[in-house]
């Protein structure tokens, strides 16, 4: 995709059986809004990174409602070099709108 445009984002999903995307916030609003329709494109998806800014918890437990019992929504914040590092784990399933851990040796402020 030269540029994102929602529909053909899920035509792809459930073409090419996608497991994994990152997406950022506006994207998982927009995936809510038009998940009447498009549902079963959503089938395949067994994790979803969200990053780029906050992602609302409450959006989060709206998307477990319209994935597959399995799937997890996960939260990506912080500097490149460490917000993938300190994520859930995939199967692990957060609802609570967390980042992830603390790593060790790391002190939070």
């Amino acid at each position: 995709m030269r540029r994102f445009e929602m529909q053909p984002f899920l035509d792809a999903i459930y073409r090419f059986n996608i497991t994994e995307v990152t997406v950022v916030p506006p994207i998982l609003t927009q995936i809510l809004i038009s998940s009447m329709n498009n549902k079963p494109l959503l089938s395949s998806l067994r994790y979803i990174l969200c990053a780029g800014a906050a992602l609302d918890p409450k959006i989060q437990v709206k998307m477990y409602d319209i994935l597959s019992p399995g799937a997890i929504v996960g939260q990506v914040w912080g500097l490149t070099e460490l917000g993938w590092i300190t994520q859930f784990q995939w199967p692990e399933r957060d609802d609570t709108g967390s980042v992830g851990r603390q790593g060790p040796s790391q002190e939070m402020k």
